[in-house]
């Protein structure tokens, strides 16, 4: 018990946050945003591999609606706050994925402000670079769909 409260210390020494302190929830699944495999302070791992629902053609090729949601997920899991918004997202799609390419989609925090943030994300297949994107992250005052939206505007 005591090496276990040593490691924690140690841990949050280092930035590290444990699954147990992840803010941020998802219900969409992992087959859709990947599996969290790191998170650290302003950094954040996904291993993202495509399945064959994924695919559009015979030729395996993965729509890429599939790796902007994976991206997506690292973004609002590295940001880690409740009651987040992507209000905007930059993307390059720099090379196709196909199924069963293994990603390993990488999101770091370029501005964490009061109730903005940028985030850079990047997905590599290998050595290759798959996706490079910036994601604005707004953070609300409360769930986006309890908002009168017309209250927000004035």
């Amino acid at each position: 018990m005591e090496n276990e409260s040593e490691n924690k210390k140690e841990d949050e020494k280092e930035g590290k946050i444990d699954s147990l302190s992840l803010i941020f929830q998802c219900d969409l699944g992992q087959q859709f945003t990947g599996t969290l495999t790191s998170l650290v302070e302003g950094k954040a791992e996904i291993q993202f591999k495509p399945t064959k629902e994924m695919v559009i053609d015979d030729n395996g090729l993965v729509h890429s609606s599939f790796i902007l949601t994976a991206c997506e997920y690292a973004s609002l899991v590295v940001t880690n706050k409740e009651n987040l918004f992507v209000q905007s997202v930059e993307a390059e799609y720099l090379a196709p994925i196909e199924v069963g390419m293994e990603c390993i989609i990488k999101a770091s925090i370029k501005y964490n402000g009061d109730k903005k943030n940028i985030i850079i994300v990047q997905a590599f297949h290998k050595d290759i670079k798959v996706f490079d994107g910036t994601f604005n992250i707004l953070e609300l005052e409360q769930h986006i769909l309890q908002i009168k939206l017309n209250e927000q505007m004035e």
